[in-house]
């Protein structure tokens, strides 16, 4: 039987998760008054944390349930009994214990069948949403190495399966995460080299774990010339048409080539591709990532469903520095976008009103 099949029948029944839950020894997870810490109870109770996450014969049925029962209604996991503590102790005390009960319980997500992953995602998409305040970044000058660790503990759970397989699950935690990834490839493509605010490597560190988290396939917004269907599979062979969608609170803007950017009352049409890594690898060099253009990961509602999807988005070089920048596109380009509005059934109108400087489609001026 699955570890948490006699969980989920509990609360399909009863609608409660936890009873009698305390092991012989009592409470394995108990709050610590912050205006009373106790550091021994802390270095305690975080260790039986790391232990359940690096060997998951000890994440048995009682550990899920006591560290169900012991999350927050804030779906944090943190030691203590307010956030109201220091920076340093808050990363220490609060957010690391809630990134490893995230982790334990995206293992158990994971590997799990209807109806216990359904049960199993409420506590997870709460402790990945409670995951969300600092962006996984340390504290102070340890923000850098704070962040691997961070994403060292989300690997331990199944990060890379998680963001390969469960993208409607807190589709926020996911555009962080890919917001992460993305930044980092872009360092390491300039730069070659990764370093701290006191200039300490952590080069090999971040090649190494962006290679073990980094999901084969991902999502991808074109809002271009790539909604185009014959234009993106001439560029990417192996692409798959997922839907139409809009972005919402992003505007269609022009510097000879299409952008956008962001504007709370504005809505762009748009094409989702599903892209495997060596696609990406080829779209990035079209679109000039990271000089050109950077990626953005945006949540969109795709099929009643919020899902997170990267996006290009141009750079101030670009917009700036480019002698093209600020030219209106040409008609072949207009063209390529026209086919891709009317194959997805979009508006062309929306198009054209987004660039009034414009060649329209056909005309020969």
């Amino acid at each position: 039987m699955r570890t948490l099949q006699r969980i989920s029948s509990s609360l399909l029944e009863g609608g409660l998760f936890l009873m009698n839950t305390n092991s012989s020894d009592g409470p394995r997870f108990r709050k610590v008054p912050a205006d009373a810490p106790d550091f021994a109870e802390f270095s305690r109770t975080r260790k039986l944390l790391r232990e359940a996450l690096a060997d998951e014969s000890k994440a048995d049925i009682g550990f899920l349930r006591e560290l169900g029962n012991f999350q927050d209604p804030d779906g944090s996991f943190k030691l203590t009994d307010t956030w109201k503590i220091p920076s340093d102790a808050r990363v220490d005390f609060c957010y690391m214990p809630t990134y490893i009960g995230a982790a334990i319980f995206m293992r158990e997500f994971l590997k799990q069948g209807k109806p216990e992953a359904d049960f199993t995602r409420k506590i997870l998409e709460s402790a990945l949403t409670s995951s969300l305040g600092r962006g996984l970044s340390g504290h102070g000058y340890e923000g850098e190495s704070g962040t691997l660790e961070a994403l060292d503990v989300f690997k331990e759970g199944g990060l890379r399966a998680f963001l390969d397989t469960a993208p409607n699950v807190c589709p926020e935690f996911h555009a962080m995460v890919w917001n992460i990834i993305d930044s980092h490839t872009a360092e390491l493509r300039e730069r070659n080299c990764i370093t701290g605010s006191w200039g300490e490597d952590y080069t090999d560190h971040w090649e190494r774990l962006l290679s073990e988290i980094t999901p084969q396939k991902r999502y991808y917004l074109a809002y271009g010339s790539n909604m185009s269907s014959a234009r993106m599979l001439e560029r990417c062979p192996d692409a798959k048409r997922v839907g139409n969608v809009y972005i919402c609170g992003w505007k269609l803007t022009f510097h000879f080539f299409a952008n956008i950017e962001p504007v709370p009352s504005a809505r762009t049409p748009a094409v989702i591709w599903e892209l495997h890594n060596n696609d990406e690898q080829k779209l990035n060099r079209c679109e000039g990532f990271p000089k050109h253009y950077q990626k953005d990961n945006i949540i969109v509602e795709l099929n009643g469903s919020r899902i997170s999807a990267m996006a290009y988005v141009m750079t101030p070089w670009k917009k700036t520095k480019d002698p093209r920048a600020t030219n209106p596109p040409d008609a072949k380009y207009i063209d390529t976008m026209m086919r891709g509005y009317s194959e997805s059934g979009f508006d062309g109108s929306i198009l054209l009103n987004g660039m009034p400087l414009a060649r329209r489609p056909n005309d020969n001026r």
